[in-house]
């Protein structure tokens, strides 16, 4: 699309207890969903999600999003087209774009929830960067740098935390 109708969407449907993810560049218009995981109410959850581009931009439009919740990977990864997101992009995080969830499009149920600290990162965080994440849990008072959590360092505000 244009650089105005530019976005991206990150939600958990509660009906199919499923993460999805929708995104301008996506030329069917349909959600692209991981995997079942259910997520138990009432407790402080941590969501990673990580988007690596394609290898050979040229060869596939195909980019890699792998979610972990909790800390732990889910059993497959994603594969959505390929996209850039200007700074004019809107980002919906815990929510669908709310035109094409008005349209049809998206179905489900949306879970009432608090989003805790939520940061765009331009490093692509893996698996230990996950589990230090969870691990520290939501009260830790510091941020993190390489595998540890350190204080005072800027990436701990990349913990997605939400309670349901």
């Amino acid at each position: 699309g244009s650089s105005g109708h530019d976005f991206f969407s990150f939600w958990y449907d509660v009906t199919n207890q499923r993460f999805c993810v929708l995104t301008s560049s996506n030329s069917r218009g349909d959600p692209t969903c991981f995997p079942i995981s259910p997520l138990p109410a009432g407790v402080w959850h941590h969501v990673q999600l990580s988007y690596q581009a394609p290898k050979r931009s040229m060869l596939g439009r195909k980019a890699v999003l792998t979610l972990f919740i909790d800390g732990r990977p889910v059993e497959s990864e994603a594969k959505v087209d390929a996209f850039n997101l200007p700074p004019t992009a809107r980002v919906h995080i815990g929510v669908p774009n709310p035109v094409l969830a008005s349209s049809g499009i998206v179905r489900g149920n949306l879970p009432l929830w608090d989003l805790g600290p939520a940061l765009l990162v331009s490093t692509v965080l893996g698996l230990r960067d996950a589990t230090a994440m969870y691990t520290a849990g939501p009260d830790f008072p510091g941020l993190f740098w390489g595998d540890r959590p350190q204080r005072l360092s800027l990436a701990a505000a990349a913990t997605a935390a939400f309670v349901m």
